[in-house]
C-alpha cells in the first residue's frame, strides 16, 4: 500500500494529464506539418472551387452586398478564415490550407476535452492518440475545404449543449450564448441546417432535455433573435432572390444537398471503409482501418447496450444517421462521421479496459499487464492509419492525379521571372480565372491578357513589349503569332494533361517583321 501511495503522490502521476496533453499537442502538430509541402502539391477540384470563391470575397463585401453575392454565402465562415490567410500570406497552396490546419488543431483539443467529459479522462488520452494520427484528422487538416470549419463548429455545438445541460448559473448563460453564436454560424455551412435540426430533435426526444427546455423557455426568444441577427445576410439574400426571381442556387444548396440514393450511400461507405484510396470532396479516403472499424462496431454495441437511454447515445445515433443520410445525397459529407468515430473508439477502449480490470478485481498489478496489449493496439492503429495517408498522398496515382498543379506551377514561374512583364492567358475556367486575377493584384508584373470563351487561347491580342513573356495555361496546342517564341514549358502530375503552362517570349526582330 505504501508503494501504491508513493506512486500516486509522485509528480509524474499527479500531472499525468497535462503532460499527456502536451505530448498529444506535439504529435498533432507533427502530423499536420510532416511533409506538408510534399506531393500532392496541387489543389483538388473542391479546393479550387473554395479558393475561387474566397478570392472573389477579397474584392467584395458580402455583409454589405449580400444580394449580389449569393455564391459567397455558402460556407461563409470558412471563406472568411481562408481570405484572412490569403490576405496575410498571399495566394499559395500553403495559405489556402493553413486555416484548415489551425481549425483542425483546435478541433482536436476540443474533441479530447469533450471525450473527457462524456467518458473519462484516461479514455480521452487514449482516444487522443488515435485522433491525432487518424487519416480523418490529417486529411481534414491538409484540405483547403470547409470540412475543417464544419467539424470545429460541430464540436463546439456539442460542448455548448453539454454545458447547457450540466452547468448552472453563469456557466449555463455563457453556454447558451455560445450555442446561439455557433448555431448561427453553422447555418452558413453546407449541411449545417440539418445538423441543427438533428440536435433539436435530440433535445425534443430526450426527457431530460425537454425538462430543461421547459424551465428555460424564456431564453428561447433571445436565442432566436440572436440567430436571426447572425444569419441576417443569408436571410436577406434568399428573400431578395425570391422576390427578384434570380438564381438562389448557392443559398438553396445549404438546404438541399442533393437527392438521397443508394449509390450515393454506397460511395460514402466506400470512402469511409473502402480499400482503394481516392479523393472525395477534397478529402483523401478511405478514413478507417479494419481494426479501427472493429473498434467502432464494439463501441457502438457497448454504448447501445449500456447507455441507450442517455443523451450521449441519442447524440451519437443522431450524428451517425445524419451523416449517412447526407452521405447518400452527397458522398462529400463523409467527414461528418469523424466525431462519432472517435467517440465510439473511446467507448470501445473504455469497455476493453473495464473488462480486463473486471477479471482481476483484487489484483492492482494486473492493470500493468493491460498496458502492453493496449499500447500495441493503439500504436499499431496510429502507425497504420497515418502511413496509409502519406502513402496514398505520395504514391497512389488515383490520389496524385486528382490534384491540379496550375497554381503552384504558375506561382513558381512568376517568382522565377519577377523582373519580366508577364501576360497570362487563362483557359475557359471561372475558378482558374479568379485565381489568376488575384495573382495579378499580388504581383506587379502580371497582366491578364486574354480569356477566350471557346477555351482556345489567342495570344496575338497581348499588348506586351519586346522581351515580355506570354504564359498560356493549359495543355492544348495553340496558335500564336510569329513574334512569340516558345521559351519554357512546365509540367505537373496530371495524368492526361501533363503540360500545365507554356511560356512564349516576345522577340523584337520577329515583332518588327510582323509589323
Amino acid at each position: 500500500m505504501k508503494r501504491k501511495h508513493a506512486i500516486q503522490d509522485s509528480w509524474l502521476y499527479r500531472h499525468r494529464y497535462p503532460i499527456a496533453g502536451v505530448v498529444l499537442a506535439l504529435i498533432a502538430a507533427f502530423m499536420v506539418s510532416y511533409r506538408f509541402w510534399d506531393v500532392p502539391t496541387g489543389l483538388s477540384q473542391a479546393e479550387i472551387e473554395s479558393a475561387a470563391t474566397t478570392v472573389e470575397l477579397y474584392g467584395n463585401n458580402p455583409i454589405l452586398h449580400p444580394t449580389s453575392h449569393t455564391a459567397l454565402l455558402a460556407n461563409l465562415p470558412w471563406h472568411v478564415a481562408q481570405w484572412l490567410s490569403v490576405k496575410l500570406l498571399g495566394l499559395s497552396v500553403m495559405s489556402l490550407r493553413l486555416p484548415a490546419v489551425l481549425l483542425t488543431l483546435m478541433s482536436v483539443a476540443l474533441l479530447i476535452f469533450l471525450i473527457r467529459r462524456l467518458i473519462r479522462p484516461s479514455m480521452a488520452m487514449m482516444a487522443g492518440l488515435l485522433l491525432v494520427s487518424s487519416s480523418f484528422m490529417i486529411t481534414i487538416a491538409r484540405s483547403g475545404t470547409p470540412a475543417a470549419m464544419v467539424t470545429l463548429l460541430l464540436i463546439l455545438l456539442l460542448i455548448c449543449a453539454y454545458y447547457v445541460l450540466s452547468a448552472t448559473g453563469a456557466r449555463r448563460r455563457v453556454a447558451v450564448v455560445g450555442l446561439t453564436v455557433t448555431s448561427g454560424l453553422m447555418c452558413y455551412m453546407s449541411g449545417g441546417v440539418y445538423i441543427l435540426l438533428m440536435l433539436l430533435m435530440v433535445a425534443v426526444l430526450h426527457p431530460q432535455t425537454r425538462l430543461i427546455i421547459r424551465r428555460g423557455c424564456r431564453l428561447i426568444p433571445l436565442i432566436i433573435v440572436g440567430m436571426v441577427v447572425i444569419t441576417l445576410p443569408l436571410i436577406i439574400a434568399i428573400a431578395h432572390s425570391l422576390i427578384s426571381g434570380t438564381s438562389v442556387n448557392s443559398a438553396v444548396s445549404l438546404l438541399l444537398p442533393g437527392v438521397p440514393t443508394l449509390g450515393g450511400l454506397a460511395d460514402c461507405l466506400l470512402a469511409y471503409t473502402g480499400l482503394q484510396a481516392s479523393v472525395v470532396g477534397g478529402l483523401i479516403t478511405p478514413m478507417m482501418t479494419v481494426v479501427g472499424s472493429a473498434l467502432v462496431v464494439v463501441g457502438l454495441i457497448y454504448v447501445t447496450a449500456t447507455a441507450r437511454t442517455s443523451i450521449r447515445f441519442y447524440l451519437l445515433a443522431g450524428l451517425i444517421i445524419l451523416a449517412l443520410v447526407l452521405g447518400s445525397c452527397n458522398p462529400d459529407f463523409v467527414y461528418l462521421l469523424f466525431v462519432p468515430t472517435i467517440i465510439l473508439e473511446a467507448a470501445a477502449l473504455s469497455y476493453i479496459t473495464s473488462q480486463w480490470y473486471g477479471l482481476f478485481p483484487n489484483n492492482p498489478y494486473a492493470r500493468v499487464f493491460a498496458i502492453v496489449p493496449i499500447a500495441i493496439l493503439i500504436g499499431s492503429l496510429c502507425s497504420v492509419d497515418a502511413s496509409r495517408y502519406f502513402n496514398a498522398a505520395s504514391y497512389n496515382r488515383v490520389v496524385v492525379y486528382s490534384y491540379d498543379q496550375t497554381l503552384p506551377v504558375l506561382v513558381d514561374f512568376i517568382k522565377g521571372n519577377d523582373d519580366v512583364p508577364l501576360g497570362v492567358v487563362v483557359p475557359d475556367s471561372r475558378d482558374k480565372y479568379m485565381l489568376c486575377s488575384y495573382l495579378s493584384t499580388q504581383y506587379d508584373n502580371i497582366e491578364i491578357v486574354d480569356s477566350m470563351p471557346s477555351g482556345r487561347a489567342s495570344a496575338n491580342s497581348a499588348s506586351l513589349n519586346s522581351g515580355a513573356k506570354v504564359v498560356i495555361i493549359g495543355h492544348d496546342e495553340v496558335e500564336v503569332p510569329d513574334y512569340m517564341v516558345l521559351s519554357d514549358v512546365r509540367t505537373g502530375w496530371t495524368k492526361e494533361d501533363s503540360v500545365v503552362l507554356r511560356a512564349y517570349t516576345v522577340r523584337a526582330d520577329k515583332l518588327d517583321e510582323s509589323d
